[in-house]
């Protein structure tokens, strides 16, 4: 399981899809490779990528997608309903 834009930045904005402005402000808002800033301006700042293999189970998929809908998904909207901006932003601490 890897997060983030997997060292192709170019790839990563046309995917998203961002603008030259949103990748130059993440940037000038300190965003780097690595940090834990998912999204920033309300927008995704890299994707999920799940590996599976030959030993792999539909089980591991059925798992893996319940995890990032109660985590990611349903958690955003939770928050997000009931907290102001600068209130979620403690809630994601940068890595230091």
């Amino acid at each position: 399981l890897r997060t983030g834009c997997f060292c192709n930045p170019g790839a990563c904005q046309d995917a998203l899809p961002l603008s030259d402005a949103d990748v130059l402000s993440n940037y000038a808002s300190g965003h780097v490779c690595g940090d834990r800033r998912g999204v920033m301006n309300d927008k995704p700042t890299g994707a999920i990528r799940a590996s599976f293999g030959k030993d792999s189970l539909w089980e591991d998929m059925d798992i893996l997608a319940s995890f990032i809908e109660k985590v990611f998904v349903s958690r955003k909207r939770t928050l997000m309903a009931s907290h102001s901006p600068e209130e979620l932003k403690n809630n994601f601490p940068e890595k230091k």
